[in-house]
């Protein structure tokens, strides 16, 4: 064997050590496949089964050393030696059955021999393995003893043959280098679970790799494992659930049981963030509280790629004015946008204005300047931005006035002229203007951090940066703007023919004596100070300090707490004086350039910290489109379908890049090994 798997230090009490844990692995996952409710992802390379059924056949069956849900790549292969067809015969006779058949031959032939041979030759002519019938001639005797040697030589082939493939099969599965020991050397060299997991699962697919690993040095085996990890993408879309009802618990258990399904724990949760605005305004607070109460790690953090301006404008619509104004608003586009006659009608008064205004002076010429421009429409999904629709309206005010007036005289019908009639008294107060200018400076403010938080690659440090930045801009806009912001109201309204109003004059009804303001107090403490102070506030609880705090405690002793500091004055100051680390390009630099020079070793609580902080958990917008997706694909017609099909297609329309991979030949390939009912391709 030595000369044939040269290399692989093993010998005969090795492989039936190993053969017989390998048999009983492979025994237990056989019986549990030919058991209802138990089945074989080819992805995962496991059996899988729902948390109920497996918790009641390990009451029925405690002795099996295979739990489901774990992988188990070597099932496929093993068949190959285990496997036993009783339906066909095919593989019925493994290695010791071979074996088994040919010690009763011989002892069947020890014991009728007329001679003391181990084997008859056909030359000898002397078998008496076949006892003389009366009647027979002697050449019949010798045609019948030539036949019972040839087929015991047959035999004997077939049974070393077997055996040498059998050993062959099992060298190839437990005697690869390092496959063996392949998890124990991970965890020495500092891998997590997960790590551990997603580098077996690569070797696994990659043996090359995996022998050429199992010759280096344990310093390069870490450089080499990380330089793989780095080019393995860590977010994955795991799938969706289907639950009765949205309650706190009905959720949580689905998540965990989804979890679960896929050999995760909640232990194991970093961060926890939900979809859409209701992520922003509380709705799941219950579900948070539970799922923190089970992981205090588990920490519940801002959705960052969630578009921001949509949760500054649902903030913002809590005031009754501003949700006044957005309904309008929504009003004015849809109006205006109705027809393409209306849209060239636009088209049309602008660049007549244009032409006007260059032709007195008014309207300076240039580069990329007086292009044609149209009201872009708000979207209802997290991509739209209101604060494009805000400028554009507010940019073509003109035009869209002589719109609406044409609607409210020549509409087809009296509802169209009559909700142009409405739209029009309200577009054209000053209130209208106000809004829209505070609304245009409150997203133009967050604007540049709603783009930044929408980035594939989050850079932390620049985004906490962005976010402290905004909040200082939204706080001295509240102290110092309000009156910038009525003087750019009152010259608007004076450009566009609108009333302007008395500051000091009184608000709303006058005969109401009771609840006199005035219209200063109105529009700078009623809206101004108001909304400000709500998006302030909401900035607040969502980007709050967390982050600046030790996130994770329970991952640090109370020593290693103490030392953590000390640790990173030194690591400052021996990073300082070296080159290397002269020219970082962010955290993830840094924690490669740590391990290629081995600090990684003499720092290890810091560089604990820095991989925590590479985990924390920011929902990218790569996460958001996973919601944008199942918008495209639960469609009516899907509706029809079942939760696995629904989950097979969002696999596959989210994890794109992936499945940019797969070949038209590899699909087949799967198909036509799934069933052989389906035909030939």
């Amino acid at each position: 064997m030595r000369q044939k798997f040269p290399g692989i230090n093993l010998n005969a009490k090795h492989i039936m050590n190993k053969m017989k844990r390998l048999k009983d692995k492979y025994s237990a996952a056989y019986d549990m496949l030919n058991t209802s409710g138990f089945g074989w992802d080819d992805a995962l390379q496991c059996v899988t089964v729902d948390a109920q059924v497996l918790e009641e056949y390990l009451k029925k069956h405690p002795s099996k050393n295979y739990i489901a849900n774990k992988p188990f790549p070597q099932y496929e292969r093993l068949t190959r030696i285990f496997g036993k067809d009783r339906a066909t015969g095919s593989l019925a006779e493994s290695a010791a059955d071979a074996m088994e058949n040919i010690n009763l031959e011989s002892e069947v032939g020890a014991d009728t021999d007329e001679f003391v041979g181990p084997f008859p030759t056909p030359s000898n002519g002397a078998s008496a393995s076949h006892i003389p019938q009366e009647g027979e001639t002697s050449s019949k005797k010798r045609k019948r003893k030539a036949n019972d040697s040839e087929n015991m030589y047959k035999v004997i082939a077939s049974g070393l043959n077997s055996l040498s493939e059998e050993v062959g099969k099992l060298v190839e599965v437990v005697g690869t280098p390092g496959l063996v020991t392949l998890n124990e050397e991970l965890e020495k060299l500092g891998f997590d679970d997960s790590q551990c997991i997603a580098l077996g699962m690569h070797f696994s697919n990659n043996p090359v790799q995996l022998r050429y690993w199992s010759t280096l040095a344990d310093r390069l085996k870490q450089m080499y494992a990380q330089s793989i990890l780095g080019k393995l993408d860590t977010r994955e879309f795991i799938g969706i659930a289907h639950v009765p009802d949205t309650s706190s618990s009905t959720l949580k258990e689905a998540i965990v049981s989804m979890l679960a399904n896929h050999q995760l724990s909640i232990d194991q949760v970093r961060g926890q963030g939900y979809d859409g605005a209701s992520n922003m305004r509380g709705e799941f607070n219950g579900l948070r509280a539970m799922i923190l109460r089970d992981n205090p790690s588990a920490h519940y953090i801002h959705c960052f790629a969630h578009q921001l301006q949509l949760v500054i404008v649902a903030v913002a619509k809590k005031h009754e004015g501003v949700k006044d104004f957005f309904e309008y608003l929504n009003m004015v586009v849809t109006t205006v946008s109705a027809s393409y006659k209306r849209k060239d009608m636009i088209r049309e008064a602008k660049r007549k204005r244009v032409a006007d205004g260059i032709r007195s002076g008014e309207i300076k010429t240039g580069k990329e300047l007086n292009q044609e421009s149209s009201l872009l429409r708000s979207g209802d999904t997290r991509w739209g931005s209101h604060h494009a629709t805000i400028v554009s309206v507010l940019k073509l005010f003109r035009e869209v006035v002589d719109v609406l007036c044409y609607v409210k005289e020549e509409g087809d019908s009296t509802q169209q002229r009559s909700s142009a009639k409405g739209i029009l008294s309200y577009f054209k107060k000053l209130e209208f203007i106000f809004n829209a200018l505070l609304m245009q400076e409150i997203l133009g403010l967050t604007n540049s951090l709603s783009k930044h938080l929408q980035k594939k690659n989050q850079d932390l440090l620049e985004a906490s940066k962005l976010i402290n930045g905004t909040k200082q801009a939204l706080n001295d806009l509240r102290q110092n703007g309000f009156e910038d912001l009525m003087k750019k109201v009152t010259s608007f309204c004076e450009t566009n023919h609108i009333e302007v109003l008395d500051m000091m004059g009184s608000y709303g009804n006058p005969r109401n004596r009771r609840n006199v303001v005035t219209n200063r107090h109105h529009f700078e403490v009623e809206i101004f100070n108001t909304i400000l102070d709500m998006q302030i506030q909401e900035l607040g609880n969502r980007f709050n300090e967390e982050s600046t705090t030790l996130m994770y405690p329970v991952d640090f002793t109370m020593n290693e707490r103490a030392c953590i500091l000390g640790e990173l004055k030194v690591f400052y100051y021996s990073a300082k004086e070296d080159e290397r680390f002269a020219k970082l390009d962010g955290m993830g630099h840094l924690a490669r350039l740590m391990v290629e020079t081995g600090k990684d070793l003499s720092f290890p609580l810091f560089y604990r910290i820095l991989k925590l902080a590479l985990v924390l958990p920011v929902s990218t917008a790569t996460v958001e489109r996973c919601f944008s997706k199942m918008k495209l694909i639960k469609a009516d017609l899907r509706n029809r379908m079942g939760d696995e099909y629904l989950n097979n297609a969002m696999v596959c329309a989210v994890e794109r890049e992936t499945f940019d991979e797969v070949t038209n030949e590899d699909v087949m390939e799967r198909f036509k090994n799934m069933k052989d009912r389906r035909g030939e391709f």
